[in-house]
């Protein structure tokens, strides 16, 4: 009754921009969700919003800025990056770096660096993260330094979003813990795909952004196939038909967008924007600190009851089980890739996860059928290719067989699976493949080539890292990566490296799976000692 009450109380228009503003005749496709201005928020109407269980938009929430200001006052803000971002901090972002707490970036450092990468395919298009206290940084730099002061002062939270709202709405919003987060994009068109998470505020600081939703039910199969590999399309969302196309709402800036839990959505700036996000981390339940209090297994199992859809909490289930019960944490993994089966980072983290738990030949399952995905999709459609013709008579909507896909996507789970299969899996040949396939894509990746020459080292393929690493040092002489690699090849180390590599396949020992040969190698190699592309890629 509430939420038909609200949508019949407000309403949506749009200017001429085609923006979301109160009052008068209702928009197309401008803002599909309820809004009402700061000015008409009391206790009681507040309460009423956030009972609708849909998202609102609450104009007039804080003081807007132009983005060029946001850079000038605010270019310090320390970020600290979502994991899949591959940026240059401290070296690059890389996957031994996940076993450690991520360093910090600024939001002049992710703009440098953005400026001066060359292959800038591989550079996110925005910066997205959790915000960080000066104190906080510290602490973290120190943490990374090894430095143990126990009467070091516990760092304060970044309070960046509740300085921003306004007081009075300020004072409305509770939450049991929460985490402030930075969504910054420098470009027209980026977009943050889809996610499912507790209770969030998203104050629009500057620009403008188009939102995407699905109920908790679940963003459609249809639909998250087609995003496999790409950013957000609304163009291909607004033309679905009625029962598969989401809701849309464009935010201006000083506006505050309230997305109730689990609640899956998605974002694309239509102008350079800033965001800043008061949220729950996850799912909100918090690991115990006993291992023999089951209160929070509770909890999740509750809500995985009432929202089954939501791949988040069958993750978070998982990570609870991961050391007090290993089947628990099993099946909760598997039932996260039931739920959102298309979802590759969600693929990549469970791999992880089953290696964690010592269920190899499930995280190669895994790896295998998500490299398979990814060959599958990079060989339907180059990117900027026009979508091929169907024929007349098929009017079918179950069918999306000409995918859209992007390098960047593309190449960052390549890399990232090649890295499990490299790291966890002890599977350097495999690795090898998902290297190449990255460098098929972006050639002149250095930090691949390295990991490329690393897996070929574990091998004992000496020559062939070497010619890999020469190969990138002419690309680029001034790499002092490479040319440390190149040196520590030539080491004494290294030759009898391989020398007990070779003792190794004499005696049909591996590094950790039955497939480790070295005659395998021989068979994706070029006369000249270069690795040729797998046969899947030819059509690319």
């Amino acid at each position: 009754l509430a939420h038909a009450r609200a949508e019949e109380e407000l309403t949506c228009t749009a200017d001429g921009e085609g923006v979301c503003s109160t009052g008068g005749a209702a928009a197309a496709t401008a803002c599909e969700i309820p809004q009402i201005s700061a000015e008409e928020v009391d206790g009681e109407k507040w309460r009423e919003m956030m009972e609708m269980d849909e998202p609102f938009v609450v104009h007039g929430a804080l003081d807007a800025l132009a983005y060029e200001d946001f850079v000038q006052n605010h270019g310090g803000m320390a970020v600290v990056p979502r994991v899949s971002m591959e940026l240059m901090v401290d070296g690059r972002l890389s996957y031994e770096d996940h076993r450690s707490r991520r360093p910090t970036l600024s939001v002049n450092e992710y703009l440098k660096h953005k400026k001066t990468e060359k292959n800038e395919q591989i550079i996110e298009s925005f910066l997205y993260g959790q915000v960080v206290s000066q104190s906080e940084a510290e602490a973290r730099a120190a943490a990374k330094d090894k430095k143990d002061d126990d009467k070091a002062a516990t760092p304060t939270r970044a309070t960046m979003f509740e300085e921003t709202i306004k007081k009075d709405l300020m004072e409305k919003i509770h939450l049991k813990s929460k985490m402030n987060v930075l969504f910054f994009s420098p470009d027209k068109g980026s977009s943050l795909p889809f996610q499912a998470h507790d209770t969030s505020f998203h104050a629009s600081v500057a620009g403008k952004q188009k939102w995407v939703f699905y109920t908790p039910e679940g963003v459609p199969d249809l639909i998250s196939a087609h995003f496999i590999l790409s950013d957000i399309d609304q163009n291909y969302l607004s033309g679905l038909s009625k029962n598969q196309k989401p809701k849309f709402c464009t935010t201006e800036p000083g506006s505050l967008l309230v997305i109730p839990k689990y609640w899956h959505h998605a974002r694309i700036t239509e102008t350079p924007a800033v965001t800043l996000g008061l949220m729950v981390p996850h799912t909100g339940v918090r690991a115990p600190k006993n291992a023999k209090d089951k209160t929070a297994a509770s909890e999740l199992d509750a809500e995985i009851e009432a929202y089954p859809f939501v791949h988040q909490l069958h993750v978070d289930r998982a990570i609870l089980a991961v050391k007090s019960d290993p089947k628990q944490c099993l099946s909760s993994m598997k039932k996260a890739v039931e739920v959102s089966p298309n979802n590759v980072a969600l693929r990549w983290q469970v791999a992880r996860l089953f290696s964690k738990i010592g269920a190899k030949s499930e995280a190669l399952e895994m790896t295998s059928k998500t490299i398979k995905m990814l060959a599958d999709t990079t060989r339907q459609k180059m990117p900027g290719k026009e979508d091929d013709k169907k024929d007349d008579d098929d009017d079918s909507e179950d069918e999306d067989t000409n995918k859209p896909w992007s390098q960047k996507y593309a190449g960052l789970h390549w890399s990232k699976f090649g890295q499990l299969l490299l790291f966890d899996l002890k599977m350097p040949l495999e690795a090898i493949i998902c290297f190449q396939m990255r460098l098929h894509l972006t050639p002149t990746d250095t930090n691949t080539v390295l990991l490329k020459s690393r897996a070929l080292t574990m091998m004992g393929a000496l020559d062939e890292a070497k010619i890999s690493l020469e190969d990138a040092q002419k690309a680029d002489p001034k790499n002092d990566r490479v040319k440390t690699m190149l040196e520590e090849l030539n080491s004494d180390e290294a030759k009898n490296m391989v020398e007990m590599m070779k003792t190794m396949k004499g005696t049909g020992a591996g590094i950790g799976n039955d497939k480790f040969s070295l005659d395998a190698l021989e068979k994706i190699k070029t006369e000249d000692g270069r690795i040729v592309m797998p046969s899947f890629a030819s059509s690319l």
